[in-house]
């Protein structure tokens, strides 16, 4: 508004100058000017001038840009290059592994990867009715439970180290106490393997022989543990805690045991241990660690439950649970600590796909396997494995007629080769329905295929109602270039 308003002004201004002007020149004349006169001196004059000047005044202020192909040529270079740099860094990250060295797997099938996947793969197990759990009739209800499964050793164990937590006062259920007992027996025979690792050997020798020692020497021990969702928070941090006291045990210094947090909306074993590949890979970090994930629902409570939210399997409701339990437990590190660890064989575990579904595969109506396909392809096109060299395939999946759907239908699109009885195992046979600790457990089952056949194998998450995730895992080699980091230097994570 100003700057119009200063305009007028000038405009008025001029106008004023040239009227008086004129009127002055015809009065010392003594000319009467015609009505031509009086529109071209009081009217198209004034403007005339007006327009000359805002010439002249644009043309003294004008500044000439640059030329845009001169000044937009840089800048266009240099995104290219930045974008052909990002792409160069995701192919390099597509090319990351993570090595398995060890698994430890619980379930009432056996206590070994190996014992599980020949009974998953003769086709020998079959539900069985629970001696003890009834549904709301009264009637037995099927579940996978560990028979005879004595936690007494860990209820004691347990008892003596809260005296010391920070929550002494915190209650457990008989189901969060097997859960608890058989994560335990996952650790111990996990944590023994790790701690011969040359750097904790080298600390404890020093501790022994009274000698200067620091803890900093010592690599850092990733600890990723994934509870029971239906757990709260303190419960999971002070298993946490005490899962870690039996890490202690075994020589790793405290202050070099990381507990990484995982939040139940972001706890796919498959997913967290992907992020871990990038994740060090990304800082040059040297990586060892041990994934925990367990589960019961051994319960008459946790049965009851179910049956109140009409999520309990039967023969009215066959998408419902089956109560099981399970933990499963797996040894990573990359290429170079690996070796530090033993000579193998391991597995290497290449990075995953994964992906939201944009609908609940528990609600009505038709499952398809698209995205689970998709996943698949891009998972074996990651690793470089082609789809004839698939011979075995590892999942997540219950006996929920939607999942069987989805993985039958992948199965015949991608895969029709393979024997789905004996080829494409499913894991909640032997463990009923565990959730995330059922997608460890499929892992453990993939790995010990890859060592048992020195051949790969397909892993696929499809257990949760919305996520789906697809991973290869590969016989890894003595020297492996894209593993990651190989040569990093231990430092702090």
């Amino acid at each position: 508004m100003r700057v119009w308003l200063k305009r007028l002004l000038w405009l008025s201004a001029i106008f004023l100058v040239v009227w008086l002007a004129v009127i002055v020149y015809w009065q010392s004349t003594s000319r009467l000017p015609s009505e031509s006169d009086l529109l071209i001196y009081l009217g198209l004059l004034p403007l005339l001038l007006a327009g000359i000047g805002w010439g002249v005044y644009k043309a003294a202020t004008h500044q000439p840009a640059a030329p845009s192909v001169s000044a937009g040529a840089p800048k266009d270079k240099a995104d290219k290059l930045a974008a052909e740099a990002a792409q160069r860094n995701a192919e390099q990250e597509r090319n990351w592994t993570l090595n398995i060295v060890a698994t430890s797997l619980q379930t009432s099938a056996g206590n070994t990867a190996a014992d599980v996947l020949g009974k998953l793969k003769d086709a020998s197990l079959e539900s069985e009715l629970d001696p003890e759990l009834k549904n709301a009739e009264g009637f037995a209800i099927f579940s996978a439970r560990i028979v005879d499964l004595d936690v007494s050793d860990t209820q004691e164990a347990m008892a003596e180290w809260v005296k010391t937590s920070s929550n002494p006062d915190l209650q457990w259920s008989d189901i969060q106490m097997r859960s608890l007992h058989l994560a335990g027996l996952s650790i111990q025979e996990l944590a023994p393997i790790a701690s011969q690792h040359p750097d904790v050997l080298r600390h404890a020798q020093l501790k022994d022989e009274g000698r200067g020692y620091k803890d900093d020497a010592v690599l850092p021990l990733r600890l990723v543990l994934v509870w029971p969702k239906h757990w709260d928070a303190a419960h999971q941090s002070a298993a946490s805690s005490w899962v870690k006291s039996l890490v202690l045990q075994h020589g790793w210094p405290e202050q070099r045991i990381l507990l990484q947090e995982t939040r139940s909306e972001h706890a796919n074993p498959v997913a967290l241990l992907d992020h871990i590949t990038l994740t060090s890979g990304r800082a040059q970090l040297p990586t060892v660690g041990i994934l925990l994930a367990c589960e019961s629902g051994i319960g008459q409570d946790y049965v009851d439950a179910l049956a109140s939210q009409g999520n309990l399997f039967g023969g009215k409701n066959t998408a419902g649970a089956k109560p099981g339990e399970l933990a499963a437990g797996l040894l990573f590190a990359d290429a170079k600590q690996s070796q530090l660890l033993g000579e193998g064989p391991f597995s290497s575990m290449h990075r995953a796909s994964w992906a939201a579904r944009d609908k609940s595969a528990d609600e009505r109506g038709k499952v398809t396997a698209d995205l689970l396909s998709s996943l698949v392809v891009l998972a074996l096109e990651t690793s470089k494995v082609t789809l004839d060299k698939i011979k075995f395939v590892s999942s997540d999946n219950d006996h929920k007629p939607g999942r069987e759907a989805e993985l039958a239908e992948m199965l015949t699109a991608k895969l029709p080769d393979l024997d789905c009885a004996k080829d494409a195992v499913k894991i909640a046979q032997a463990c009923g329905s565990t959730h995330y600790a059922a997608t460890a457990a499929a892992l453990c089952i993939a790995h010990q295929y890859v060592i048992d056949e020195q051949a790969p194998a397909l892993c696929t998450s499809l257990q949760d109602p919305f996520l789906r995730a697809a991973v290869v895992l590969t016989v890894a080699g003595v020297k492996d270039d894209i593993n990651l980091p190989v040569n990093a230097s231990p430092k702090a994570a």
